[in-house]
């Protein structure tokens, strides 16, 4: 399926680990965070993200000239690079990605609250 894109959008994004990966430890999920926040306010603006044992949730928006593809890109490869370093193997995420643009405040509001 196609993602739709809207400029000015905010999208609730959703990616998880590759299925023979095993749960992300404590100190795995603060690093993938950590990404997350790198280039916020630069690249985009990070309303809100938690990564679970095995999949990481955000509600982001790009800023202008900052594709949303090339931002879960950066994330999914730094985080990647990084976390192989220690014990585990390719692949680290499952391919692809699913996102959902915002379409209100109160969508907003239930989305940061869950």
């Amino acid at each position: 399926m196609p993602h739709w894109r809207l400029q000015g959008a905010t999208y609730f994004v959703t990616w998880r680990l590759h299925r023979r990966q095993p749960p992300l430890q404590p100190e795995e999920r603060d690093f993938v965070l950590r990404t997350l926040r790198h280039f916020d306010r630069s690249h985009f603006y990070l309303h809100a993200a938690v990564v679970m044992d095995d999949q990481v949730h955000v509600v982001v928006t790009p800023s202008p000239g900052h594709l949303l593809e090339r931002v879960i890109q950066s994330w999914k490869a730094r985080s990647a690079a990084r976390l192989r370093e220690g014990a585990r193997l390719a692949p680290f995420w499952q391919r692809g990605y699913h996102d959902r643009i915002v379409r209100s405040p109160s969508d907003l509001l239930e989305k940061i609250r869950y």
